[in-house]
């Protein structure tokens, strides 16, 4: 006899919501729904989180369940400002790695679009800063810290809102830097 797991991992998460049927492809509503599960460790969800959670959230169907992961209560477009800035911080935390308290920037590259939900302004031209950027890994408070530079700081060039002597990540810094340096003729 085949062994229970007690633990679905994110990846396991994914094949789980792909073999649902519930979407083709993990979505923001994926890492919602997982958040509102309350997972104690970064990258799985324990049985017993799962089943608290089902049990907390009434889902104790798989209609319910689809109806709950596709409907409004668990689009992250939908939420304030302050329910959105825990589920971006959540994302960040759910797809650490064991103890590790940065995530690979490749991660982040595929993590952001998903889970800053077309918010940021500044989204595309991150990501393509992040990618020709020596930087490996970021950290919860780069990743936090970009979507409040989101909310504050205007796009490029202009940058309105940005403080050359804020106290914003450097590879924020670097960032803006990066970009008013490609816009000088």
């Amino acid at each position: 006899m085949r062994k229970r797991r007690t633990v679905w991992a994110w990846r396991g998460s994914v094949v789980c919501v792909r073999r649902s049927g519930l979407i083709p492809r993990p979505t923001s509503g994926c890492s919602a729904s997982a958040g509102g599960l309350g997972p104690k460790k970064p990258s799985m969800i324990l049985r017993e989180e799962w089943n608290e959670g089902m049990c907390r959230l009434r889902l104790d169907s798989l209609d319910k369940l689809k109806k709950f992961v596709l409907g409004d209560s668990c689009d992250p477009t939908n939420l304030e400002q302050k329910q959105f800035r825990d589920f971006f911080k959540f994302t960040f935390l759910f797809s650490r790695e064991g103890t590790h308290r940065t995530i690979e920037k490749d991660l982040v590259a595929d993590l952001l679009p998903i889970a800053i939900c077309g918010r940021s302004c500044h989204e595309e031209t991150f990501l393509k800063f992040l990618e020709a950027s020596s930087t490996t890994r970021v950290t919860l408070d780069q990743w936090c810290s970009f979507l409040e530079f989101s909310v504050k700081v205007g796009a490029a060039p202009g940058f309105e809102g940005y403080e050359e002597d804020g106290a914003w990540p450097l590879l924020l810094d670097e960032y803006v830097e990066q970009l008013k340096a490609d816009a000088v003729p």
